[in-house]
Order: structure tokens, then C-alpha cells, then sequence
């Protein structure tokens, strides 16, 4: 089966910018319109946090074509679910050129 073959899923990918500035001078950060792109999305672990409040941390890996553009700034939609990118995105490289990027993405919870 063929990398594409795999991506079974599909997310969305919120770009980090800059808006407007608020009251105190300070640009806000805002998160452009989501882009689809085909993609795997596995979950990696979580854990619970007992500190100050009860927080339960989940984080999972992403396999996303080499062409799609990701930052560690970047949020990624699946389904409800909303994610942050932790750490730099990588690009996997085979023989020719690149093969697939892999992003670990720590979800979001309100």
C-alpha cells in the first residue's frame, strides 16, 4: 500500500498570524481558515496532571503529505477536535526526495 493509501483521514490546518492590535499596543494572535488536507492521526499517549487542577493531556502523531506547509505554531481541526503542533513538524526523506512530514499535536481542551 502507498503512503497516500494510508491517510485516511482528513484535518484541517489553521495557519498562526497576527491581527489586530489590542488596547495595550500588543498584536493579537489569530488562526487563518482552516485548510484540508488528507492525513493520519494516531494517538501517541496521554497523561493526567494532578496539579493546581485536574488536567488530562493527550497527544497524537499526524502523517501529512510532504507538501503540505506546518509550522509549530499551526492548530490542526479533526472532526471537534482542535490540537496545537508541539515542537517543529518533521519532513522524512526517502531516497529521492521528500517523503512525508510527521507532527506530534498535543489537543486542546476548553
Amino acid at each position: 500500500m502507498s503512503f497516500n493509501g494510508l491517510l485516511i483521514h482528513t484535518v484541517g490546518i489553521r495557519s498562526r498570524t497576527t491581527g489586530t492590535t489590542d488596547r495595550y499596543g500588543d498584536e493579537t494572535i489569530v488562526y487563518a481558515a482552516a485548510v484540508n488536507t488528507p492525513a493520519r492521526v494516531e494517538q501517541t499517549k496521554n497523561e493526567e496532571v494532578l496539579r493546581d487542577r485536574d488536567t488530562r493531556l493527550t497527544w497524537f502523531f499526524v502523517f501529512l503529505p510532504p507538501t503540505v506547509v506546518l509550522s509549530g505554531l499551526d492548530h490542526i481541526e479533526w472532526g471537534t477536535r482542535t490540537f496545537e503542533v508541539d515542537g517543529e513538524p518533521t519532513t522524512y526523506h526517502d531516497s529521492n526526495d521528500a517523503h512525508h512530514i510527521t507532527a506530534v499535536v498535543r489537543e486542546i481542551k476548553d
